[in-house]
């Protein structure tokens, strides 16, 4: 029988080798984290005024990742301008949501991707004159659209800029001025990220 033959058995084992390692690897279950610091910009400001024309701060992010495609994000940001010498204003974020991947082939390099995110703003008004905060409250809700590029610079750490949309709903103290309320806003996030 063939089974019984040396030859027979060494060209099945050889043909069964080779035909394994040939197969692609399956994309699976993969947890790992990715860790984002960096400067981010908002514009317009989130007060009542031009003159600022927007809002600087810091971005961070940690991208909690299933597959090589998809993470579940959080992201927290602070922002401040100042309006003139007496009034400025800060603003804090912290969003959360899906985030999705497309590398540029198996081994690549580039990696773009697109997010949903979801959660609170923050408002704080300073005013050395005594002047109220031109919005009822201190939390809203928001959400933001973002896409950008991850961009390896070496095994873990990649370069990532972003730019997107952010919308807030904060409410004016005069409902006749919510109409020129900044809810609204594009912005802005340049820095680095660590691959675990």
């Amino acid at each position: 029988m063939l089974y019984r033959k040396p030859w027979f058995l060494c060209l099945l084992v050889s043909s069964s080798v080779g035909w394994s390692q040939t197969q692609p690897p399956r994309e699976g279950l993969h947890v790992g984290a990715d860790v984002f610091a960096g400067y981010t910009y908002v514009a317009p400001d989130f007060g009542d005024y031009d003159q600022s024309g927007g809002e600087n701060g810091v971005d961070g992010a940690l991208d909690v990742r299933f597959t090589r495609l998809f993470a579940v994000a959080v992201d927290a940001g602070y922002l401040h301008t100042s309006y003139n010498p007496v009034e400025s204003s800060s603003t804090a974020t912290v969003l959360a949501g899906p985030r999705f991947f497309f590398p540029v082939g198996r081994d690549s390099a580039i990696e773009p991707f697109a997010d949903f995110l979801g959660g609170l703003a923050t408002f704080s008004w300073t005013d050395s004159h005594g002047n109220a905060s031109p919005f009822t409250g201190t939390v809203s809700g928001a959400f933001a659209v973002d896409g950008g590029l991850d961009v390896r610079a070496t095994r873990h750490l990649w370069v990532r800029a972003q730019g997107g949309y952010l919308n807030s709903s904060f409410n004016t103290v005069f409902p006749s001025l919510q109409s020129s309320a900044h809810n609204e806003h594009g912005r802005a996030a340049v820095g680095v990220v660590w691959r675990f």
